[in-house]
């Protein structure tokens, strides 16, 4: 990277000192991956006495199951937010459609299906009506001021029932 810079930026502006040590970047930016196996109230391999066994196992699958329920907030969220951003980007009579905002919905749509873990019929049910109301040629969303202004009502529509079906 030195060298890239100091080819970069020539002899007069470069300097060394500008630049972080090498381990120094390597210790600030690091991931790391684990895999932590979701809980059951059966894996419990402790001496108490039943009733304190009871209680544990249903806390445990309580957890389990809120955090289930948490990490499928995230599906909605992205296919909510991508959702309004397409309202608000069609509402503009005179605003410029762009390729992405139909591109990425759909992606998004192609994707949905492996990140739905439970199998949450709603989420599939607001999968099918994205794809089946929005996900329309950018061309004629273009060309037809109307087709535009339908779409965006279209999806504001959409927006405003997941945002009540992601509540419940």
């Amino acid at each position: 990277i030195l060298q890239e810079a100091e080819k970069r930026l020539g002899a007069k502006l470069f300097n060394p000192a500008e630049y972080p040590d090498e381990s120094l970047v390597r210790d600030r930016f690091r991931f790391r991956v684990g895999y932590t196996p979701v809980p059951t109230g059966n894996d419990l391999r402790v001496s108490l006495d039943a009733e304190q066994l009871d209680e544990m196992r249903a806390r445990i699958d309580e957890d389990a199951q809120a955090a289930l329920k948490a990490s499928m907030l995230v599906p909605w969220e992205r296919l909510h937010a991508a959702v309004a951003h397409m309202a608000q980007s069609l509402a503009k009579p005179e605003g410029r459609v762009y390729e992405s905002v139909v591109g990425n919905l759909a992606e998004l749509c192609d994707v949905l299906p492996d990140l739905n873990l439970v199998d949450d019929a709603k989420l599939d049910k607001a999968v099918a009506l994205v794809k089946a109301q929005l996900i329309l040629p950018v061309d004629r969303l273009r060309e037809d001021a109307s087709m535009k202004a339908n779409t965006a009502a279209a999806a504001q529509k959409i927006a405003n029932a997941m945002a009540s079906w992601m509540k419940k």
